[in-house]
Order: C-alpha cells, then structure tokens, then sequence
C-alpha cells in the first residue's frame, strides 16, 4: 500500500498545474525525505524515485534552509543501498545539481557566489566517488553515479573548485588503473564493463577540462598521455574513440595555442578516424576535432592545413560516407579559412568550386527528407562562406574573393527566398551579406549589394529573435556604408 500511495503521488507530479501539486509536495516532502529510511526496499526504491521526479520538475518547492540538508542526508545513505534504490539516490541528486546550480552562460558575479549546494559538494562527490568504487558496482547504477557527479562539476561555482580538481586526479588515478588491467580482460562481458567504466571516465574528464579552462593547462600531459593510451587500446570500438576524442576537443578548446605540443603525438590517430567512412558517428567527431584544433591554434594551423583539407576533400568525394558528415565538413572548411586566413588561398578554388556546386542543390519539395537535409546543408555552407570571408576580410588578399562573390550572394537569395528557412538560416544568410559589405567597404561591390532583393531583405519585418534582429541592423549599416 506504502509503495502504490507513492508511486502514484510519483506519476501525478508531470501533467498538473505546478501550482496546484506545490502546497500538496509541500507538505509531502518531510514524510517522503523519512520514508527513505523504510524497512521495505519497495518502498525505499519507489520513495528514491519520487524524490528524483520532485528535484526534476517541482524543484521551487524544494526550500533549501528547510528541506535541502534532510533530503542530501537521504539520497547520501540511499547510496548504500540495493542497486536500483542507489542508481535512484543518484539520479535525484543529479538533477538536484541541474535544476539548483550554477547554469554555464549566467553572469561572473554568480560563478563567484557560492551556491545553495556548496556546503553539500565534497560530501556528495565522495559518497559518489566511493559508490563507484565498490566491487558490486553494476554497470547501470555505476553510470548513474558518475552521470551525478558530471553534473556536480558542471554546475560548481568558484568555492566548490577544489573539489572539481580533486575528483580529476581521483578519476585520472583510476583511468591509470584500468589502462593498466586490460591485458586482464576474459570474454565480451568484461569487455563491456572496461568500456563502459572508461566512457564514465571521459565523461567527467571532459566536464572537469569544461569547467577548469585553461586552469587544466598542470594535468594536461597527464590526460593526454592517457587518452592517447586509450585510443590505442580502443582498437575499432567507435564509441570508446568518439568519447576520447571529445575529451581532445575539450583540451584544445581550453589550451588553445597551449595544445600545440601535443598535435603530432594526436594526429596519426585522427586520420585513420576520418577514413573511417562506413563509421558515421566517429567520422563527424573526427571533423568537429579538426574544427576544434583550428579554432584553438588559429594561424598556427596553417602547418597541418595542407594534411586537413586533402583528407576533407577526399572524404567529400566517398560515395559511402554519410551525406550529414558531408555538410559538418563544409562548415570545418570554414573554421580552417579562418583560423589561418590568406594561407587558405591554395584551398580557395577547389573549396569555392564544392561550395558553389553543393549551394546548387535543390530539393524536390515531396521528399521531405531531402528538403531538411538541404536546409541544413545550405546553413553548413554559409557557415563555410563567413568563415572564408572573415578569414580574408581586412587582408592584402581580400581580392581573391571577389570573383566568388556573385556566387554567395546567389545562395543568400536562395536561402532568403524559401518559405521554409529557420531562424539560423536568416542569421547566417543575413551576416554574410553584412560580412561582404564589411569586406568590400569601398564600393567593389556595390553593383551586386544595391540589388533590391537585398533592400527588401534587409527590411525585414518578420519576427525573428533580438539577436537576429541585431545582425540585420548590422548588415543594414555595413551595406549602407558599402553602397554610399
């Protein structure tokens, strides 16, 4: 009866009025928060998962002065328990982390101010730490453990810092371990386990190197070492490789320049990825990495532009890659050109060549499929043209690119014109007009920006966000300037 009266006050929590279930999980939540401690594990599980599904939706009736040290205290020694009560527990206190900490993008004055949770970190993360450890750890609950404590870290505010470093080196410590054991491994089930438990290890390695920043820059040979380990020992599992390449994207990301010392140890695994063309998964990380080393290094890409474009190029011509990996590989056209500027210009012919000819395609308006996927290609090679714009723009070579400009103007129209265009279409379309204007200040273009199609566009009186609004005012003013 205990666990029915529960689990239906559970399932009513999604649907109703908020404000008609706060005063009713108001007076709920001390019974629940002491029903934790039920001699029946029915109970204890069904009552673990209320309070998750409370943290989850209701979490204003949560008062932290009155309710948060009871609730932590239970999900805490929930920990303990059978499997499933545990995986519960940490799924409450994930969402715990996700609906009361600090949200990435909130301003600086918050990250400094200690959250409602701060007093909670060390002792949650430990517990979580400790839960991970055991020898019974199963696999679902194992992940839902450092599912929470990847939230605790991505939600840590200033003081709670210490404890983002010091579950690093926890975490870092056990990847040793684990790399070490895999000559140990019996049969596909210990298999699995290993790549499960080192998925969970990049998973918060790489919130850990989000949150950190550049002050990831003392464990970054370590990590390096290890991944590159791991890559290794990865062998074909794709997922393993996906997930230790985006533990890569995240420290280039933080290093910038400062990941320079690592790239030739780094690239001899990324091609074999890239080649990897029947593996659509693995292919679109290893492109998001090439943008990733772009953008970090900037113009000291230019050393490794020659290697990247070639295998872009070629991957562009596989008839067995898939056709989404194509468009992701026009947009890292444009991270490249950007990143090291007029040294693009060897790529520039045969790279306007594929964008002009990709920009040319037009969907059969039944096939639905196809209509979404060129949407998202068109934005994929705008995307491409701001990169390539920004990258020549202010340059001796800026030039270069005026012969290509009645090509991207053409595609602008084009994607300006559809009836169907997204919101990131029309920002994306917008700027570059804006980009060009930019570009070409002294009138090299007039002829083709004084086109009324262009005046009308920039007119736009379609109610589109404050941030497209703002690109459209900017452009205005860039394309005044450029016509006057």
């Amino acid at each position: 009866m205990r666990e029915a009266a529960v689990m239906t006050f559970g399932s009513i929590l999604d649907g109703p009025d908020p404000n008609v279930l706060t005063p009713l999980v108001n007076q709920a939540l001390p019974i629940l928060i002491d029903m934790m401690a039920d001699s029946n594990i029915h109970v204890k599980d069904t009552v673990a998962w209320t309070l998750g599904r409370i943290c989850d939706l209701l979490i204003s009736t949560i008062q932290p002065d009155v309710h948060l040290h009871p609730l932590i205290s239970a999900l805490v020694t929930g920990l303990q328990d059978n499997p499933r009560i545990a995986a519960n527990c940490c799924w409450a206190l994930m969402n715990l982390a996700d609906q009361l900490g600090y949200v990435e993008g909130d301003d600086q004055e918050t990250f400094n101010q200690p959250s409602v949770l701060s007093p909670y970190y060390e002792g949650v993360v430990q517990a979580l730490l400790r839960l991970t450890e055991t020898t019974t750890s199963e696999g679902q609950h194992r992940t839902a453990a450092y599912e929470a404590i990847t939230s605790f870290i991505t939600h840590s505010t200033l003081d709670t810092i210490p404890v983002v470093q010091n579950t690093a080196v926890t975490i870092l410590m056990r990847m040793e371990q684990l790399l070490g054991m895999q000559n140990q491994i019996v049969g596909a089930d210990d298999r699995n386990n290993w790549n499960d438990l080192m998925s969970n290890f990049c998973a918060v390695i790489t919130s850990v190197i989000r949150k950190l920043n550049d002050g990831i820059q003392p464990l970054a040979d370590r990590i390096m070492t290890l991944l590159l380990q791991l890559i290794n020992a990865a062998g074909k599992t794709s997922t393993l490789l996906e997930d230790a390449f985006l533990v890569v994207g995240a420290l280039s990301a933080a290093l910038e320049q400062g990941f320079a010392p690592y790239i030739p140890a780094f690239l001899p695994h990324l091609y074999p990825a890239l080649k990897a063309h029947e593996d659509t998964q693995l292919c679109t990380v290893a492109v998001g990495i090439i943008g990733d080393i772009s953008r970090a290094l900037g113009d000291q890409t230019a050393q490794y532009s020659s290697a990247f474009m070639n295998v872009l190029l070629e991957n562009l011509q596989s008839d067995v890659l898939n056709r989404n990996v194509k468009i992701s590989i026009l947009s890292c056209f444009g991270d490249i050109a950007m990143a090291i500027g007029p040294a693009f210009e060897p790529y520039l012919a045969a790279t306007m060549g594929v964008l002009r000819q990709a920009g040319a395609v037009q969907p059969n308006p039944l096939d639905i499929d196809l209509v979404e996927y060129v949407s998202l290609l068109r934005e994929g090679i705008l995307e491409a043209y701001t990169g390539i714009v920004a990258g020549f723009k202010n340059t001796p070579k800026v030039d270069l690119l005026l012969p290509h400009v009645p090509s991207m103007l053409e595609l602008v129209q084009r994607c300006l014109a559809d009836s169907e265009r997204t919101e990131s279409a029309i920002k994306l379309a917008v700027g570059l007009v804006g980009d060009l204007a930019d570009a070409f200040p002294n009138g090299q273009i007039k002829q083709f920006l004084l086109a009324e199609w262009i005046a009308n566009e920039l007119r736009m009186k379609s109610r589109v966000s404050p941030e497209t609004k703002k690109t459209v005012r900017w452009a205005r003013e860039m394309v005044k300037r450029a016509t006057a």
